[in-house]
């Protein structure tokens, strides 16, 4: 089901392991804002590898496969009260 019909990761799917990934979890946090830039493909069976940081208020994501860059993601995010 992460994978589409060409043989891509769905790109549905990069919105998940945005949530998956921001530092600190999503407990008691909620997402204001965020985008997500995609910059190649990531076929079946390719490993990728995920980095995660804070760049100020914003989380950022990134994930590199095989051929470079697949995605780079952020949020900004708000502490719930």
């Amino acid at each position: 089901s992460n994978v589409d019909y060409n043989g891509d990761l769905n790109n549905t799917i990069y919105a998940d392991l945005l949530g998956d990934y921001l530092p600190g979890g999503m407990e008691h946090q909620t997402i204001s804002e965020f985008s997500i830039n995609f910059t190649g493909e990531a076929l079946e069976g390719e490993a990728l590898d995920i980095h995660a940081g804070m760049a100020g208020d914003r989380a950022v994501v990134t994930c590199i496969g095989p051929k470079g860059p697949c995605f780079e993601a952020e949020a900004l995010f708000v502490q719930d009260q």
